[in-house]
């Protein structure tokens, strides 16, 4: 008979039995010289693999080591076998996966930021790229950017923890993100090829972009399938700080050699030296209680002032909008959405036309409804809201808004205000009467259609076809005028704000914060555009919002003179 790997037999009687312990810890011990001979082969195999890698990949030189080389001018992108040309103006965004088309747009007209793709060029011909400090594939960076807008999303696409995510959003010129299997990181990897502190993601305020540090791992790191920079020789085996390695919108981080995490970064796109008035967005992904995990962030802010092409009369468009069932149609949407509102405004009779008649609603409609042709997301989709923006004969403003959802966007002059948007969840009563009107009769009590409390959004292709009352037909409210006297105020909000505060008290709190004024009369950071968007983000979390909130604040108070063409 055997027990716990050690034969026992049968003694004649009296014969003295003395040797089972001994037996017993024989065993003990060479199971537990197996399992570190084990450990160790499995050990020296990664590192051996993670170093043919790094031979593979490094160019060949006298002392293997890795030479690093930055860009003399940022503002210069670095495309090698690309016909398409990136500068000032302009936004290349990367697309999720690892099949990246690039889409080269017009933008600002003063910021420029890229974001790369996340190719992995498998074939590896004809694409150099260097490493350590390196920009990855294309980037331009410029000062204009605002750092307070800017933020960085990572999710974990592969490995043990697919799924989990985490976030980041520079405060004042500083940001610091963590990855490693240690509790102590802002995203936990639970993997263990993944070292106690792996890798830390921080921005650089100098060259307005995010960079990787390899903090000395064991199992080394990947970005884009190129190992991330290293400070000691191909051959070392002293663990050591790498060196810093720029980071791209759609990036892929590989650690070890399970774990995939995508990159995201998101930058408000507005210079606001350029814009006659003073903007500020802010935003939060919020949780379902108090210091509980951050919930998946589907929200996605635009601002863009001027509008694409120029004209001889500027338009400018606010966007928010909210996702649901992922962010990608919300990030769609906010790509599609200024391109078909300047495809429209570039025709020169409809540019005339708005401009004489003083509204917009046929360009805001028919934005909508080309916009929703392009997405093809059959189990996502998102809310729209979209204030366009353009100066009158007067040196004021005409605002008009059509939204989907249930985002909202409030705006004062003075005395004067209007609710622009309009709600489209099913407990609203024109809502209900739409869909009754349409042959969709809903029964008391019921708040849900499929599944969804909205009745209006982009996207949800799938949905659109089982049930005709979903409708992407939007919202177009009046045209309202701001005057030139500065006395202009605009909230515009995702549903986690107004889940907890009406939109009128919203407007009320960013007036008064707006008007108050610190010692010697002189305002504080608080009281200016991206500060009033932050106290409001504040204030849904401290009411105990559960929902992504997101804040855009446009103040007329701090540069009401105009500086372009009016009529």
């Amino acid at each position: 008979m055997w027990g716990l790997g050690v034969r026992t037999t049968k003694r004649a009687e009296g014969e003295v039995v003395g040797d089972g312990k001994m037996e017993v810890t024989k065993v003990l011990i060479c199971g537990g010289l197996v399992v570190v001979v084990a450990y160790g082969i499995y050990t020296c195999s990664c590192r051996l693999r993670h170093r043919l890698a790094r031979s593979y990949h490094e160019p060949e030189s006298e002392n293997n080591s890795i030479t690093v080389q930055r860009p003399k001018d940022l503002l210069q992108p670095l495309l090698e076998d690309s016909d398409a040309v990136v500068g000032l103006g302009q936004t290349w965004r990367g697309s999720r996966g690892s099949n990246s088309i690039p889409d080269v747009e017009r933008g600002l007209d003063t910021a420029a930021t890229v974001a790369s793709d996340s190719n992995n060029d498998s074939n590896g011909s004809g694409r150099k790229v260097t490493n350590g400090g390196e920009v990855s594939k294309a980037r331009a960076a410029s000062s204009n950017l605002n750092p307070q807008n800017c933020k960085i999303q990572l999710e974990v696409v592969a490995g043990p923890v697919s799924g989990l995510r985490a976030e980041k959003q520079v405060v004042g010129s500083n940001a610091v993100l963590t990855i490693g299997r240690m509790p102590q990181n802002d995203l936990v990897l639970n993997d263990p090829e993944v070292s106690g502190k792996h890798v830390v993601i921080s921005w650089n305020g100098k060259l307005s972009n995010w960079e990787l540090i390899d903090m000395g791992s064991l199992n080394g790191t990947l970005v884009n399938s190129r190992p991330a920079g290293a400070a000691q020789k191909a051959n070392s085996t002293t663990r050591q700080r790498g060196l810093p390695t720029s980071l791209s919108n759609g990036d892929t981080i590989t650690l070890g050699s399970s774990s995939n995490v995508l990159v995201r970064i998101l930058a408000s796109h507005l210079p606001t030296a350029s814009a006659p008035f003073e903007v500020g967005v802010a935003s939060d992904p919020m949780s379902h209680r108090r210091g509980g995990r951050p919930l998946p962030m589907e929200d996605v802010c635009l601002c863009e002032w001027p509008l694409r092409a120029p004209h001889e009369v500027p338009f400018g468009i606010f966007c928010v909008f909210d996702g649901h069932g992922g962010s990608a149609a919300a990030e769609a949407a906010s790509r599609f959405m200024p391109q078909k509102i300047s495809e429209l405004l570039a025709v020169e009779e409809t540019r005339m036309g708005v401009i004489s008649n003083n509204e917009a609603s046929n360009v805001l409609l028919t934005a909508f409804r080309k916009t929703e042709e392009a997405l093809d997301f059959p189990y996502e989709g998102c809310t729209a809201t979209v204030l366009l923006l353009w100066p009158d004969a007067t040196s004021g403003f005409l605002a008009q808004c059509a939204n989907v959802g249930d985002s909202h966007c409030i705006v004062s002059n003075g005395d004067e205000q209007l609710l622009m948007t309009e709600d489209h969840r099913l407990t609203s009563k024109d809502e209900r009467l739409r869909l009754l009107e349409s042959g969709k009769q809903l029964k008391e009590g019921e708040n849900r259609l499929a599944g969804m409390n909205i009745a209006r959004a982009l996207g949800d292709k799938f949905l659109k076809e089982e049930e005709s009352a979903f409708s992407a037909d939007p919202y177009i409210s009046n045209v309202f005028r701001l005057s030139g006297d500065g006395l202009g105020l605009v909230v515009m909000a995702s549903d986690g704000l107004w889940d907890v505060l009406s939109p009128r008290r919203a407007l009320q709190l960013a007036a008064e914060a707006r008007d108050r004024v610190a010692e010697g009369g002189v305002k504080g950071s608080q009281a200016s555009a991206q500060g009033i968007a932050k106290m409001l983000v504040d204030q849904a979390r401290e009411k105990r919002t559960k929902d992504n909130t997101s804040v855009i604040i446009l103040d007329f108070a701090t540069k009401c003179k105009s500086s372009f063409h009016t009529l």
